[in-house]
């Protein structure tokens, strides 16, 4: 395995995409397009402005990973070490990550700030104590998921069904906290004041 310890990667052509460790490393506009990435490790590493629309990962692992003003779009992050994961510092922010599948992932305390996530799939994923602050889930897809705690203070568009999910403590804002409503099918209108004739 090649490993690689606080280097910056600023081409695409210097990145391994196989077999390769990656520790307190940065990435600036890295672009592989749809390459695979097999076998790799991402420790306490940060991605700025990086590429990564519907780039496949098989059988990696990352802890403590950054990304920032980056498209991820399309990425089934199934591909990756779901133990590794679990209670690690995993952040995106002002990212793309419409069409995702995270499905079944573990990711507690996972912060995804100011993204787009629309259309992206997190059927069965733990995200207890995660920061959604100001992401946009348009079209997104919550089933049997644990959002215990997290917040989404300042998020938008978002489809939560409070008897299929776990919501238990979390954070919402007006006037996105009607979505939790959705699925009960009923009408909401404004108050009157007085007497109805």
């Amino acid at each position: 395995m090649t490993e690689f310890e606080k280097k910056e990667f600023n081409k695409t052509e210097d990145v391994f995409f196989k077999n390769a460790r990656y520790s307190e490393c940065s990435f600036k506009g890295i672009t592989p397009g749809q390459r695979v990435f097999s076998d790799i490790s991402f420790v306490d590493c940060t991605f700025f402005k990086c590429d990564f629309a519907n780039t496949l990962f098989i059988n990696c692992y990352v802890k403590a990973v950054k990304f920032s003003h980056c498209k991820l779009m399309g990425i089934d992050w199934s591909g990756f070490n779901y133990s590794a994961f679990f209670n690690e510092n995993l952040s995106f922010d002002e990212c793309i990550l419409d069409y995702g599948c995270f499905i079944g992932l573990k990711a507690r305390k996972l912060t995804m700030k100011n993204c787009m996530c629309k259309e992206a799939d997190f059927e069965n994923a733990d995200l207890q104590k995660s920061n959604f602050f100001g992401t946009d889930f348009a079209g997104s897809r919550f089933v049997n998921t644990d959002l215990q705690e997290a917040s989404f203070l300042n998020a938008k568009n978002y489809s939560i069904n409070p008897v299929v999910n776990k919501i238990k403590k979390g954070v919402f804002s007006l006037p996105d906290v009607y979505n939790l409503l959705d699925c009960l099918d009923i009408i909401i209108r404004p108050r009157i004041d007085g007497e109805l004739k």
